[in-house]
């Protein structure tokens, strides 16, 4: 998200699965989805502990998260969305290493915006959108660059900054299925 308009390069690469703002639609098994769908809930649990400042459940659920992603079933997909499944998985794997390894929640929070970006087109690319999901934006996180994140409610709950600035944000975009 760019506040000044336009798309921003956020220095992630997953070919053809990604594209600026729009994102190319991956055609999968329902078990894909399925799977996909506990990276989702592991990262939203995260994103949960980061919102109410809780440092030993944020390490627990991004160590988890990334368990998640490494017990993904390459077999589960066709061999397109398994190409971009692999672009995906390097970029979270890398994204939630870092994060559970951060020795403070202000450590684990300085990786979760490249981790968000990362889901956001995940969720868009293999349409893993619970009923309707909301791309949230804080634009004093990342060090007044901004920062997005994916909540399942419109009240915004900022997982940058938690009890310190909780409502600080905007919803910027509604994925709806």
């Amino acid at each position: 998200m760019n506040p000044d308009g336009g798309s921003t390069n956020t220095g992630h690469d997953h070919g053809q699965a990604q594209q600026g703002e729009d994102h190319l639609k991956i055609e999968t098994s329902s078990q894909a989805r399925k799977e996909l769908n506990t990276v989702t809930t592991s990262y939203l649990q995260l994103k949960d502990a980061l919102v109410n400042d809780n440092f030993d459940l944020a390490k627990k659920e991004s160590t988890a998260l990334l368990k998640n992603i490494e017990n993904i079933k390459p077999s589960a997909f066709s061999s397109e969305a398994k190409i971009a499944w692999d672009s995906f998985q390097k970029e979270l794997r890398s994204d939630a290493g870092e994060i559970s390894g951060g020795g403070s929640i202000t450590a684990m929070r300085g990786k979760f915006d490249e981790l968000s970006e990362t889901m956001i087109g995940l969720v868009k690319s293999f349409d893993l959108i619970n009923e309707t999901d909301y791309v949230q934006y804080c634009p004093m996180a990342n060090n007044d660059r901004g920062a997005e994140w994916i909540s399942r409610s419109p009240e915004i709950a900022n997982p940058y900054f938690g009890s310190a600035m909780l409502k600080c944000g905007e919803v910027t975009e509604t994925i709806v299925r």
